[in-house]
């Protein structure tokens, strides 16, 4: 979705950190779970110590902020405006800062054209909005795989997490992240 702001700061994270792509060590992440325990030698014992770095460092990826251009919204402050937009969605346009976006509020319903208010929000007066069903794409916000694009493979509502399939090369055989808070990720604004 564009802005009519114009472009806010890049939000996408770097690709590589370290020198590896973030991708890969996703993948080598993954490898490390799937693969049976071996008795070590030491040639075993480095690789293994550099896979424990590749897990620390995508466990590392959790940032106090989560915002980012083209997601959709639920706005939570009861103070804004005298409650009028509490529990509107709205989309991400642009990010101000690390913390704080303008939103465009979507319209209440299919027949209503009440939206299209830019609000600037910090994230604080702000939640992500999860699919009700599986199948949906979504932007992982935090955590694991911070950035991607992935699809909702499995919803546990009582829990508040779910299982998602991030998407990845046609080569590669796709990542599964299980457990994956609700507030980590959110819907696209497509």
């Amino acid at each position: 979705m564009s802005s009519i702001f114009g472009e806010g700061p890049d939000e996408e994270e770097e690709e590589e950190e370290e020198g590896m792509p973030q991708n890969e060590a996703l993948r080598q992440l993954e490898a490390t779970k799937t693969q049976p325990e071996e008795r070590p030698t030491k040639r075993k014992k480095h690789q293994h110590s550099e896979n424990s770095k590749t897990t620390e460092k995508l466990l590392s990826v959790r940032k106090e902020y989560w915002l980012r251009r083209d997601i959709l919204v639920k706005i939570r402050s009861k103070t804004l405006s005298d409650g009028r937009y509490f529990g509107r969605k709205a989309a991400v346009d642009r990010l101000v800062d690390k913390y704080t976006a303008e939103v465009e509020v979507l319209d209440s319903g299919p027949d209503t054209r009440d939206g299209g208010d830019i609000l600037r929000l910090d994230q604080d007066d702000l939640e992500t909005v999860v699919p009700k069903a599986a199948g949906k794409p979504v932007r992982i916000l935090n955590g694991r795989g911070r950035g991607k694009r992935a699809v909702v493979v499995s919803l546990d509502p009582k829990e508040r997490r779910a299982t998602l399939e991030v998407a990845t090369d046609q080569e590669q055989s796709p990542l599964i992240l299980k457990h994956v808070d609700y507030a980590d990720f959110s819907k696209e604004a497509i």
